[in-house]
Parts: structure tokens; C-alpha cells; sequence
């Protein structure tokens, strides 16, 4: 398994916080099975529970035109299906006609980095998805102990040897 070889330490703070939120586990770098082919798509964090696929859209990552066309393509092969992009609003929604428009989120302009932001819009999308789930909003000490978890798991992630290699 490559898992961490994509993975982000933000896309884990945020992964801890909806788990904090919800009460349902977050996989990061989740491999899905791309219909027809022998191909896994990746897909940044798996609510499981709710069986919810979310891709994290920082601008430092899909800001350029080849990465909004690499991020409409992979929109367009999931449109329909219980995916959603969360994008900061600078980016813009993507122009997938296919695609439902709750299956793009976009985050206000300053939301930046902040993974709180970012695990609000995520938890917001889910309640498109699957409107019966619970939620709830932790306390400031309930999300520091969820971003220090985060951060030991990024950090063992990145120290252990990796069970494969791309060599």
C-alpha cells in the first residue's frame, strides 16, 4: 500500500476533525476501484459510515488550468456517485455538467489552510448526503486533541518504512 505517499498532514487534521465531529471514522488516501478498469481512484479522505468520498482542493495543489482539468475529469468519472470537492473559493466550481451540484463545496475566500474550515464544509456535505446523521460542534479542547492525534499519525506515517516501493 503507497498510502501516505499522496497524503497530506492537513488532509489528516481535517480526516480528525469530522471524525470529532461525527463520530465516524475517516480513512486519508483512500483507493476505490475505478468502474470497468483495473484501475483505484484516489480520493483524499473516506467517510466511512456515511460512505461519503471527499477530495480536498487547496489552491497550492489545484490552482493551475492543467490541475482544474485533471480535478473536472476525475469529477466527471464520479458524478453521481457520493463524492463531493471541497474548493477554496478563489478556485471556483469546476464546469462538469454531469456532475450534481452538491458534489462541490466552496470554502470562503479566507479559509486558507484552516482545517476547522475545512472539516465544517466536509461535515456540511454530509448532511446533503446522509441528512439523518448527528453531528456536533467540539469543544476548542476536543479539536486541539483531534489536530495532536492527526499530527502523530502524519508523523508516524512519514517516519515508518514504507511497505512498497516505487522502485
Amino acid at each position: 500500500c503507497l498510502s501516505g505517499l499522496w497524503t497530506s498532514r492537513h488532509e489528516f487534521e481535517v480526516a480528525a476533525l469530522v471524525e470529532a465531529s461525527t463520530g465516524l471514522a475517516v480513512t486519508v488516501g483512500a483507493r476505490v476501484p475505478w468502474p470497468g478498469t483495473s484501475k483505484d481512484e484516489l480520493i483524499d479522505l473516506y467517510v466511512e459510515g456515511a460512505d461519503l468520498l471527499v477530495d480536498l482542493d487547496p489552491t497550492r495543489w489545484h490552482g493551475s488550468p492543467d490541475a482544474a482539468a485533471r480535478d473536472a475529469r476525475k469529477l466527471s468519472r464520479l458524478a453521481g456517485e457520493r463524492y463531493v470537492r471541497v474548493r477554496p473559493h478563489p478556485l471556483g466550481l469546476l464546469t462538469v455538467p454531469a456532475a450534481e451540484s452538491r458534489q462541490q463545496v466552496l470554502l470562503t475566500e479566507a479559509a486558507g489552510r484552516d482545517p476547522w474550515l475545512w472539516a465544517t464544509a466536509v461535515v456540511g456535505a454530509l448532511h446533503d448526503f446522509a441528512p439523518h446523521l448527528p453531528t456536533r460542534v467540539p469543544l476548542a479542547a476536543e479539536r486541539s486533541v483531534a489536530l495532536i492525534q492527526a499530527d502523530v499519525r502524519w508523523r508516524r506515517l512519514r517516519s515508518g518504512a514504507r511497505r512498497r516501493s516505487l522502485l
